[in-house]
């Protein structure tokens, strides 16, 4: 950034995006940092908890549960296949993998929603890079759940991964079928929200209301009908 060193720029993205979103419009190539703190941040997060937490614990209360409809020789035998390695490598795998394909969706949905705009030339390329400046904010709980996990060690709950999540307020156990839902919104959405508000503010013309709605809409729909799905 011209005005401002990497570390200042990260943080203001997240409290003043407007002028660093506007600087990113012009300036190709930047979004690996972003990119590659969030992906470490979060390999981190999955790896302590999983060195750290008393798997026999972890398996009798959160895998064993959702075995339940198994024969119990069966459950038995899938259990001692479900290795701490084998859970970690598929839970960095899914993550991963999912930070991936939702940003590159995100990216899609912006590069088409923001044509409504004759003079925005952004393509999916550019936006797919605006998407992981816009999630730095999950380096929040990421940071929370790093020192929660560092300093803990036995019967670690999953939640710790999660410290942000609605479930931290809401605590549905394991099984409860509001469980992944709560689990899955995070209370810095609306942040979340706002930054991608700011970035099709700082990268096109388009109005206010407009922008929000935009920003909004992929949350609203996602989570509304995940909640309705569980009502009906």
């Amino acid at each position: 950034m011209s005005a401002l060193t990497f570390p200042q720029a990260l943080w203001q993205s997240l409290w003043q995006p407007l002028p660093i979103y506007q600087e990113l419009k012009t300036r190709k190539g930047l979004s690996w940092i972003p990119f590659v703190l969030i992906m470490v941040a979060f390999c981190l997060v999955q790896t302590l908890y999983f060195n750290n937490v008393d798997w026999a614990w972890y398996q009798s209360q959160m895998l064993e549960p959702t075995l339940q409809s198994m024969p119990s020789k069966d459950r038995a035998t899938v259990l001692a296949e479900m290795t701490m390695g084998r859970m970690l490598t598929a839970q960095l795998s899914i993550g991963l993998l999912g930070m991936l394909v939702a940003n590159a969706l995100m990216a899609f949905y912006l590069a088409k929603m923001t044509l409504v705009d004759d003079d925005n030339v952004q393509g999916f390329g550019d936006w797919f890079g605006l998407t992981w400046w816009c999630n730095l904010v999950v380096l929040v709980p990421s940071l929370v759940a790093l020192v929660w996990v560092l300093f803990s060690s036995g019967e670690i709950s999953p939640g710790a991964m999660s410290p942000l999540s609605l479930n931290r307020v809401l605590d549905l156990p394991v099984g409860h079928a509001g469980m992944g839902l709560a689990e899955a919104l995070s209370l810095v959405l609306p942040w979340k929200i706002w930054l991608y508000y700011s970035g099709i503010r700082a990268w096109t013309r388009i109005a206010q209301g407009q922008a929000l709605l935009i920003a909004a809409l992929p949350a609203v729909v996602v989570y509304g009908c995940w909640g309705l799905f569980l009502l009906f």
